[in-house]
């Protein structure tokens, strides 16, 4: 039973270090368009974690990404999941829920 929980631990690891393109992480902006001056701040980590901002509220989120699709998840600590696509320009766009369709710019580096 012990063997059969470390070989799980060692594969979840493995897919989670497989699943980051080391070229993501960094600072993201996006401008909110309805509300001006107002600008939505996504920081992704090399390893995995990350913020989602806008005004004073913060969400912690942790990231993946597909690799082939250009995919990202962010996973927020309430078990909701954001999708996130690669534009082949590197900006991310993504619906957030109640705030609509934004697009990140990468601004720079973590």
């Amino acid at each position: 039973m012990r063997g059969v929980c470390v070989l799980v631990l060692l594969l979840s690891l493995l897919l989670a270090s497989c699943a980051r393109d080391p070229a993501l992480p960094g600072k993201y902006v996006a401008s909110r368009s309805q509300e001006a001056g107002t600008a939505v701040v996504l920081v992704l980590k090399a390893d995995g974690r990350g913020n989602l901002s806008f005004g004073t509220e913060d969400a912690p989120v942790r990231w993946s990404s597909s690799g082939r699709s250009g995919e990202i998840l962010l996973h927020t600590r309430d078990g909701g999941v954001v999708r996130a696509k690669l534009s082949p320009q590197g900006q991310l766009e993504m619906d957030l829920p109640g705030s609509g369709r934004l697009v990140f710019w990468k601004t720079g580096m973590e």
